[in-house]
């Protein structure tokens, strides 16, 4: 898939954003769903508000494995304000690159 097929799909999910299966789906049609989320964090356990605060500096992997543990995870050190958008802006980053 080209980039530009990629954009346009993550454009897709910004615009219409629905619920987690949806985003899921993505990564899994992207061909970027992160098995190996893990090798890309920095903290153990895995702690999602340190972790999204990476995002404004990372790039295309980062941002598809934050997402990835975000949706695969239901029990991630987490704040509820911290995740409220989090896909959405994961989203947003990934089109960037």
């Amino acid at each position: 898939m080209t980039n530009k097929e990629k954009i346009k799909k993550i454009q897709a999910v910004i615009d219409h954003p629905g619920r987690e299966r949806t985003y899921y789906s993505l990564l899994e049609d992207l061909g970027d769903l992160k098995g190996n989320y893990a090798d890309y964090m920095t903290t153990e356990p895995i702690n999602c508000n340190e972790e999204l605060q990476r995002v404004a500096n990372a790039d295309y992997e980062l941002c598809t494995a934050l997402l990835t543990a975000i949706l695969r995870e239901d029990h991630l050190v987490m704040a509820p304000s911290s995740t409220d958008n989090a896909p959405v802006r994961l989203m947003k980053s990934l089109q960037e690159w």
